[in-house]
């Protein structure tokens, strides 16, 4: 029978600001002691059944994530399968995603066991990746964004892009990013999309430099699905397709990408109910 237990990820690169593995192995004794079983890893498996196989034995209640926003990406990647919360904190520099700063981590310890927390659920994106015959190859459920970008040295791409089967457009441009709501403030913001609060049932269509007048991104339904078929000038064009900043997929001429509602969701522990706007000043400076 698998043994409850706590799971702790960090980044082991994690090094400018800490030494998260050294705080990993701290925090597993702090749990130890107080009658809990813990399970240490760093963020390495390059799959799930890697990572189902080396945990065999354990059913983690709870995972513990030591690092910034891509070592959250990487745990819920790994962990929304199985449902397991993610309490998050922060050991980089930004740390939108993350519930905790490294200087507050034992109190948040504390509210933990004491169950003093709620849980917020995250919607994914499924990102599937097709030939121009509508075989499968790569299927990705992602927390924040799929970006489908040309080589800089490249020519523009165009992407024909379909919601429900309507066409909408083929962008003529550097890329197209799609965004979940959490997403919204990552690469798509950046690209001048909106922000959304991460409860919105919606993701974004955002083109990246567009060779058009109307540049503005499109806000679809999530329950919609989404089609863009890569077309290109010549069949040596670069293009590429980064999922989460950590899947990564070269895309050739006539493939599809679909985008759809995952059935996962990435569950964070949250110590505050409403507190994206507390996040947004302090993170995005807004309104300073």
């Amino acid at each position: 029978m698998a043994v409850p237990a706590i799971g702790i990820i960090y980044n082991l690169y994690k090094t400018y600001r800490c030494d998260t593995q050294h705080i990993a192995q701290e925090v597993a004794q702090w749990l130890s002691a107080r009658g809990e079983n813990v399970y240490v890893f760093a963020s390495h498996y390059d799959s799930n059944e890697a990572f189902e196989k080396d945990t065999s034995d354990v059913r983690l209640k709870m995972a513990l994530v030591l690092g910034g926003d891509g070592t959250v990406l990487y745990a819920a990647r790994l962990l929304a399968p199985h449902g397991v919360p993610l309490l998050c904190v922060n050991a980089g520099s930004l740390g939108f995603i993350s519930e905790t700063a490294l200087e507050d981590l034992y109190p948040a310890l504390e509210k933990l066991l004491a169950g003093e927390y709620v849980i917020q659920e995250r919607s994914m994106m499924q990102i599937e990746v097709l030939d121009e015959n509508y075989q499968p190859r790569l299927v990705f459920h992602a927390l924040n964004d799929a970006a489908i970008m040309r080589h800089p040295l490249s020519y523009i791409i165009e992407l024909a892009t379909y919601v429900d089967g309507e066409y909408v457009t083929t962008y003529r441009a550097d890329g197209l990013i799609i965004a979940s709501a959490t997403g919204s403030t990552a690469y798509s913001l950046s690209s001048g999309g909106p922000i959304m609060l991460p409860d919105v049932s919606a993701y974004i269509i955002n083109p990246i430099c567009p060779h058009a007048l109307f540049n503005r991104s499109v806000v679809i339904p999530e329950w919609k699905e989404t089609t863009v078929k890569v077309l290109l000038r010549e069949p040596t064009q670069e293009v590429l397709i980064t999922i989460d900043g950590q899947a990564h997929l070269a895309l050739h001429h006539r493939d599809i990408v679909k985008i759809s509602r995952s059935f996962y969701k990435t569950r964070l522990v949250k110590f505050q109910k409403n507190d994206f706007f507390h996040i947004m000043r302090q993170k995005l400076f807004l309104g300073r």
